[in-house]
């Protein structure tokens, strides 16, 4: 068993990174832009712009990187494959984008409604990007 090939593990958190950032960005200024606008407005803040942006994208591809990471670690035991890509892409959401988006609820940041649609949105985000990452990984 080869060890984790840490350019490979860059490489592929930079290419699931892109297909999350892709998802974030049609996920908040298409599908929920109406509903967030209206959160801001009700807790009188101005909706994030450019600074908040870049540590949006920075921790987007912190998450993508850890999750391909993640994969590189199980895919000996669990083996190579779409599968094994699903699987540390659903322990990432889990850790890192289900985790938060429940955290906002519970604080009534946001609408329950609107916390659902972008946490199943996240559950499909990560899964996909975890397995266009993964095509690009090689031990």
């Amino acid at each position: 068993m080869a060890g984790i090939n840490y350019g490979k593990v860059f490489v592929s958190g930079i290419v699931a990174a892109v297909v999350m950032t892709l998802g974030e960005f049609v996920l908040n200024e298409v599908v929920l832009v109406e509903a967030q606008t209206a959160a801001f407005e009700r807790m009188n803040l101005e909706p994030p712009g450019g600074a908040a942006i870049g540590v949006f994208i920075g921790l987007t591809f912190l998450a993508a990187w850890t999750m391909m990471w993640l994969y590189a670690a199980i895919r000996g035991p669990m083996g190579a494959g779409p599968k094994t890509a699903a699987c540390a892409g659903i322990v990432t959401w889990l850790l890192m984008n289900f985790t938060a988006s429940v955290s906002f609820a519970a604080m009534g940041m946001l609408p329950v409604g609107t916390v659902a649609v972008a946490t199943a949105w996240g559950f499909v985000e990560f899964t996909l990007a975890a397995i266009a990452g993964a095509y690009f990984y090689r031990d």
